[in-house]
C-alpha cells in the first residue's frame, strides 16, 4: 500500500501483512527452485492443487507449485528411501495407509490421547483429522503435516515410524523443515566432495538443538547423498 503525503509531496511505503505474506512465498519459492530443486529427481510437472481438499501449508504449496513429485535417489527410492515427497493426488490412500489403514489410524490416536507427555491434548497426535502423510524418508519413517487452519497446530510436521513399536514425535514447522532440509543437503554436498577429493570430513555443526526426527532426517539426507554419487558413478562410469 503507498501512502501520500499531501504537504511535501512525498510517499512512504507502508507494509501490509499481504505485503508480507507475499514476501514469505516469494523467498519459500525461491528456495525450493534454487537450493532444493538441484539436488533432486523431480516430475516435470506442477501439482494441480485444485481437488486438494486440505488446507495447505505454504511451505508445502511451494513445493508442489515447483513439481508434484520429489526424490533425493534418482533411483532405487521406492518412494520412501532417501527422503520423498509424494504427490497430493495421493494424500487420501497415504494418510491412512502409514498406520496400517483407517481403523489403524484410529487406534493410533487412542493411544496417544492415552499416553504420554501429550496425554489428553486434543488433536495433538497426526492421527487425528486435518493431518496428511507426504513425505517419507524410509519404509517406517513417515512426516505428516498438520493441514487444517482451524488447528493452532496448522502447519506442524510429525514424524511417525510405522514399525512394530509405533512411535509419534514433534519434527518442527513447515518452514523450519524447508531452512533445515536446505542445510542437510548442502552438508551432504560438501561431505561428497571432500570424499571425491579423497579429505575426510569434520561435522562442526552443533546439532544439540535438532529434535530427534531432525536427527535421524539429516542422516538419511546425508546417507542418500552419498549414495547418490555411487549411483551417478555406476550410471557414467
Amino acid at each position: 500500500m503507498v501512502c501520500y503525503a499531501e504537504e511535501c509531496g512525498t510517499f512512504a511505503i507502508l507494509s501490509t501483512s499481504t505485503d508480507e505474506e507475499f514476501l514469505q512465498d516469494e523467498i519459500r519459492a525461491a528456495t525450493v527452485k534454487q537450493r532444493l530443486r538441484p539436488h533432486f529427481t523431480c516430475s516435470l510437472r506442477r501439482a494441480n492443487l485444485s481437488r486438494v481438499e486440505y488446507d495447505i501449508h505454504p511451505a508445502l504449496r511451494a513445493l508442489w507449485n515447483e513439481a508434484e513429485e520429489w526424490h533425493l535417489l534418482s533411483t532405487d527410492h521406492c518412494d520412501v528411501y532417501g527422503f520423498n515427497i509424494w504427490p497430493p493426488a495421493w494424500l487420501e490412500e497415504t494418510s491412512d495407509m502409514v498406520f496400517g489403514g483407517a481403523e489403524g489410524r484410529k487406534n493410533w490416536l487412542v493411544k496417544y490421547q492415552r499416553v504420554g507427555e501429550y496425554k489428553d491434548k486434543l488433536n495433538w497426535s497426526c492421527a487425528s483429522d486435518g493431518w496428511v502423510c507426504c513425505m517419507a524418508f524410509s519404509e517406517f519413517d513417515y512426516l505428516l503435516v498438520c493441514s487444517d487452519k482451524k488447528n493452532e497446530r496448522f502447519g506442524h510436521v510429525h514424524h511417525i515410524t510405522s514399525n512394530q513399536i509405533g512411535k509419534e514425535a514433534y519434527c518442527c514447522n513447515m518452514d523450519e523443515l524447508l531452512h533445515h532440509l536446505v542445510n542437510f543437503v548442502e552438508e551432504g554436498k560438501m561431505k561428497r566432495k571432500r570424499k571425491n577429493e579423497g579429505k575426510s570430513y569434520r561435522d562442526r555443526g552443533d546439532r544439540t538443538a535438532l529434535t530427534r526426527p531432525l536427527k535421524l532426517l539429516r542422516k538419511s539426507v546425508i546417507d542418500a547423498m552419498m549414495r547418490q554419487d555411487v549411483q551417478d558413478y555406476k550410471r557414467t562410469g
